[in-house]
């Protein structure tokens, strides 16, 4: 590159002006790339080659023109070419350019003008367009040799006529959606999956029958609306509660109105514990992987973090107390505050509006319905419910704490933005900033971490993985009960989601594990 010849600036400003055609007009780039041989008293663009399949056309220059004074901007880019890559592809560009200019021109007159035969050559058909049909009206394709050819779906007919099993099996799946759910399970399944149930039968007389029979009824589903699933009939008809059944432990709650109307913010003031997991993007990458076999994210490890429940709740009390005024002035006053989360790398703080009163009667509501809420000395709990209870108690952090104005100052120098849309309207409330939280994370193997951190799923604290149950449940199975359940609340909580995840690959490396140390190799016993 250092003993090859340098562009003089009359050359690279040629080049210059050729790229600037691509952003003009497509009848200016037309006449640019007409004129792109000027410059020049011979005549280069008449060249043809001899193939073996006959004579084309090739616009050209010759690199090394006789004479002195020749400025063709084809012969300035073709001789430093073979110097600069991306001069390579520019070239290729512009030889491409007029072919796809030309083939624009003739669609562009075909479609004006209607003709559909002119059309037939760009679509790889070689008959006109009266000739796809029979006398009778029936289309059929005719194929042209070259199959790679892009045009219409020329081979569509025949397709459909091979494939036509699997179509069909194709379009039935896609027709039938899992939508109904089973009166024993809850889980949704396809029509073909499921049927009717008619208790008015003898053969429905049974225990486990009424049992069933009893709980949907609870729930306001009509007798004529009932579905089993090809799963629990066996069991049921043989007089036994199945293991994916809603009596074996695995009710559904509904949530209690009070924890209905919180927002994410408002979620995690009233939990007992928190499941913490990064989830990062990976950026741009320069190996040769495929894009099918490209990492998109990477997930850590998730711990789990006890939460100040009761300091909270004692901070968002002094609010309360400290706005008597509104006591006086209003019978059923709206308490809010801002709370100012974290800043992040990017300097940002995420800011919400919190409703005081809504979340001090979900966490009382909780108190009354939940053992997790309930104190360690509280009779009505036994020895192992106390364990746990007193693990999450052990949380010593302060997590929402009132800015002060050195805080509130120091927030200009970052970017605001607001999670709710009536954070901007309410100016004149008091502002909290929230805490990291720094406390000894809870053992991952602890029992009812579901249930600790997840209170809008478990309002009561119970019907969790490890809630006893009559009948042995795997835990890939309570996960698919979850996630399959008609109640879409479980597989819409993307926290809950990514924490079944966690669990489940937990269980498949201490079950590999487990089996590495079970195997050994022969020089072990020598």
């Amino acid at each position: 590159m250092e003993m090859c010849r340098k562009l003089t600036s009359e050359e690279v400003e040629l080049v210059v002006r050729t790229k600037s055609l691509f952003q003009m007009s497509i009848e200016d780039l037309r006449a640019g790339l007409d004129g792109l041989d000027s410059g020049c008293s011979h005549v280069h663009t008449d060249i043809t080659l001899k193939l073996h399949s006959g004579f084309i056309e090739q616009l050209g220059h010759p690199i090394y023109c006789e004479l002195p004074e020749c400025s063709s901007p084809l012969r300035v880019i073709r001789a430093a070419m073979p110097h600069f890559p991306v001069l390579r592809i520019f070239t290729r560009l512009l030889y491409k350019a007029p072919k796809c200019h030309m083939t624009i021109l003739a669609i562009d007159s075909a479609l004006s003008c209607g003709n559909i035969d002119e059309l037939i050559p760009f679509l790889g058909l070689k008959a006109k367009f009266s000739d796809l049909f029979s006398e009778d009206g029936v289309e059929h394709a005719v194929v042209s040799e070259d199959h790679s050819s892009s045009g219409l779906g020329c081979i569509e007919r025949d397709l459909k006529v091979t494939h036509a099993d699997l179509i069909a099996e194709l379009h039935s799946k896609f027709n039938d959606d899992a939508e109904f759910a089973c009166c024993s399970c809850e889980r949704l399944c396809q029509r073909k999956q499921v049927s009717r149930v008619n208790f008015s039968l003898d053969k429905y007389k049974t225990d486990a029958w009424q049992r069933t029979k009893a709980l949907v009824l609870q729930n306001g589903v009509t007798e004529q609306l009932l579905y089993i699933c090809q799963y629990c009939r066996p069991f049921l008809n043989k007089n036994t509660i199945p293991a994916r059944c809603v009596l074996n432990g695995l009710v559904t709650e509904p949530t209690p109105p009070e924890l209905k109307s919180l927002n994410a913010l408002c979620k995690q003031l009233i939990q007992r514990a928190k499941a913490f997991q990064i989830i990062v993007r990976l950026g741009t990458y320069l190996g040769k992987v495929p894009a099918y076999n490209a990492l998109q994210a990477c997930r850590g490890c998730m711990f789990f973090l006890p939460l100040p429940l009761n300091k909270t709740w004692d901070t968002l009390s002094e609010v309360e107390l400290g706005r008597t005024d509104l006591l006086v002035a209003f019978p059923d006053p709206q308490l809010y505050i801002i709370v100012n989360g974290v800043p992040t790398k990017d300097k940002i703080v995420w800011q919400t509006l919190v409703d005081v009163n809504a979340v001090n009667l979900a966490i009382q509501k909780l108190k009354e319905i939940n053992w997790l809420y309930k104190n360690v000395d509280d009779a009505s709990l036994d020895e192992a419910a106390k364990n746990i209870v007193d693990v999450v108690d052990k949380a010593s952090s302060i997590m929402l704490e009132k800015a002060s104005t050195d805080d509130v100052a120091a927030l200009q120098a970052y970017t605001i933005r607001s999670l709710d849309q009536q954070g901007s309207i309410k100016t004149d409330v008091e502002q909290y900033k929230m805490q990291n939280v720094k406390d000894s994370p809870i053992e991952s193997r602890q029992r009812h971490l579901d249930v600790m951190c997840f209170p809008t799923l478990f309002p009561s604290g119970q019907f969790g993985e490890f809630h006893p149950r009559e009948m042995h449940l795997s835990a890939s199975e309570y996960a698919k009960s979850r996630l399959l359940n008609k109640d879409s609340r479980f597989r819409k909580d993307p926290k809950y989601v990514f924490f079944l995840l966690w669990q489940q690959e937990m269980r498949q490396i201490a079950a590999g594990i487990y089996n590495v140390l079970k195997t050994t190799s022969k020089e072990a016993y020598i």
